[in-house]
């Protein structure tokens, strides 16, 4: 049997009531996390709430603390329909030694799953997708108490848990059915990770991972630090993506340690504009390609190679920016440049940093 913890989340009075009798329609030991600003008549659940200013994970970690069960089934109250709680208190006592269970949604046309679970899937799951399907998902009593993260919804601490449990190679399973969700709510309301929790979470992954296996298809091997230092480029440009500039620089510390390279020299570039130093980032993005150029020759040291595809358009794209540069028009010019950075090397767009944001007001 499994402690079945009902998070209040936003949802009605009729929509938590029914997750609440649902659960205790399952199992003796429920527990509700939030205020119960509706305030319904407990009886038989228990309620935990937040202290002032404590983050919802840590709520969370109160709750699974008091559970009378080593196995817990977390649920947004908006969605824990019957079925779906029974679907996971049945898993668990057909399969007692999985440490997190899973369930794919499906939102209107939208699907939404995982890449898989192994290290190499934590960085693009989290970096690149704000939805996941973890609005009801079962855990382990002991991996819920393992991480002590500040973040503020069940879906974000829910991916924490599930990145603990990839790191330590844990059992993971999937309910072979998708469950499906009426429009009732958006996919945003009950499946997207903020930015900020986002960043948060790959910090965590990259703290229980060794970068090998987080990024095992560089060639480790035969260019060890090339290897190293692009791997903390692509989490600097993710970093960057989710506006999280500090860590981003932190990367680029890391690889720069390591060798000198065009992506880092952009990547800095493109922090420089998001932070108002206009002209920063120009000689940044002046310097990166320069390096590009260079790296066009390859003799043989390195084994990533850069060979623009479309040479003409670089080169318009960087006389444009010279003669803005030379008119003192700095952010025409940078964007010049960046546009020919871009060209010149996919890494920007598989990353999702191409997109050049307004500075930030100073």
């Amino acid at each position: 049997m499994a402690t079945i913890i009902i998070n209040e989340q936003d949802a009605s009075p009729t929509k938590l009531a029914k997750s609440i009798d649902s659960a205790l329609s399952i199992t003796d030991d429920v527990i509700v996390v939030g205020h119960n600003r509706h305030q319904l008549p407990l009886t038989r659940a228990r309620l935990v709430s937040p202290t002032e200013g404590e983050a919802l994970a840590a709520t969370l970690q109160k709750a699974a603390a008091l559970a009378s069960n080593s196995q817990l089934i977390i649920a947004d109250a908006r969605v824990a329909s019957f079925s779906f709680l029974k679907r996971f208190s049945d898993s668990a006592v057909i399969n007692p030694s999985s440490t997190f269970e899973i369930a794919f949604i499906e939102h209107g046309q939208e699907s939404i799953h995982l890449l898989g679970f192994l290290p190499e899937n934590i960085i693009p799951t989290i970096g690149l997708y704000p939805h996941l399907p973890l609005q009801i998902f079962r855990v382990e009593k002991t991996l819920a108490l393992s991480t002590n993260l500040s973040l503020e919804t069940s879906i974000a601490w829910g991916a924490a848990l599930l990145i603990k449990a990839i790191s330590d190679n844990q059992e993971i399973i999937i309910q072979p059915e998708t469950i499906r969700f009426d429009s009732t709510y958006s996919l945003d309301d009950i499946a997207l990770i903020r930015d900020q929790e986002r960043a948060e979470i790959l910090k965590y992954a990259i703290e229980n991972n060794n970068i090998e296996d987080l990024f095992p298809h560089h060639a480790w091997n035969d260019h060890h630090q090339e290897s190293a230092a692009a791997s903390y480029h692509s989490l600097a440009a993710l970093f960057v993506r989710l506006g999280d500039s500090e860590s981003a620089n932190e990367c680029l510390r890391h690889s720069d340690n390591l060798e000198d390279s065009p992506r880092s020299l952009a990547l800095k570039g493109i922090i420089a504009h998001e932070k108002g130093e206009v002209l920063g980032a120009v000689a940044n993005l002046v310097s990166s390609l320069q390096q590009y150029e260079t790296r066009k020759r390859n003799n043989g040291q390195h084994y990533l190679t850069f060979q623009p595809k479309d040479i003409e358009n670089i080169n318009s794209k960087l006389l444009a920016g010279l003669e803005a540069l030379n008119k003192r028009e700095n952010k025409i010019a940078f964007s010049h440049f960046a546009e020919a950075i871009f060209k010149f090397d996919d890494f920007y767009t598989t990353y999702g940093v191409d997109k050049i944001r307004e500075p930030v007001a100073q």
